[in-house]
């Protein structure tokens, strides 16, 4: 269910003792996504920096039918909980949602979101996306039901930096998943201010 990678940083010299650093990955990816780049920024600063992986990731799309936004939530407090303290929680994308659902039930010493899933909802952004790009939306939504469309063309629009070179971002493309149906619907539901997401936390 849950992968985990644990890197030992140098404790700082100034600071002292930090909170770990739990990286949550966004929709497609897993803790791949982090490698060369946060995972590595942080342990160099000095956090012990933890990566996971939501259930399901890697698997066919019969293991991942049934899988729920509140699946997710559980996955991430679970990470949580497994670490001696609790941790930065740095969420990305449909990982953003899920560390903004988390952050509202539970106190953390911080939240930081990454291009975040608006709460909001992401109907109406995935309608103008089709308007602008129908095939990179076609391409998008593919991946829940055949993974190998990440291979044809190029990426979809916008979804990575204009800085970053074409060859990466094929490399990157190319590693994309299939991402539970389950999840992609949860990014169209609005999650309203003032009604928290239900969920419950066992044991605590």
């Amino acid at each position: 269910m849950l992968a985990a990678r644990r890197t030992d940083a140098a404790p700082d010299p100034v600071s002292g003792k930090r909170p770990p650093v739990l990286l949550v990955p966004g929709a497609f990816t897993g803790p791949w996504i982090w490698e060369d780049n946060f995972h590595t920024g942080f342990s160099a600063a000095g956090y012990d920096t933890h990566t996971m992986a939501f259930r399901g990731f890697g698997k066919g799309w019969r293991q991942q039918l049934s899988i729920r936004i509140e699946d997710y939530v559980e996955d991430l407090n679970q990470a949580i909980d497994g670490l001696p303290e609790k941790p930065i929680v740095v969420g990305y994308s449909l990982g953003g949602l899920v560390t903004s659902l988390v952050a509202s039930q539970r106190p953390l010493p911080a939240a930081i979101l990454l291009s975040p899933v608006p709460a909001s909802g992401f109907s109406r952004h995935l309608l103008a996306y089709g308007l602008k790009s129908p095939l990179s939306a076609l391409k998008m939504t593919s991946l829940s039901l055949f993974p190998p469309a990440r291979h044809l063309g190029k990426a979809p629009l916008g979804i990575y930096s204009p800085e970053l070179s074409e060859e990466t971002g094929r490399k990157v493309t190319r590693k994309l998943s299939r991402e539970p149906l389950g999840g992609l619907l949860a990014t169209l539901r609005a999650y309203p201010p003032g009604k928290p997401f239900r969920f419950t936390l066992p044991g605590r």
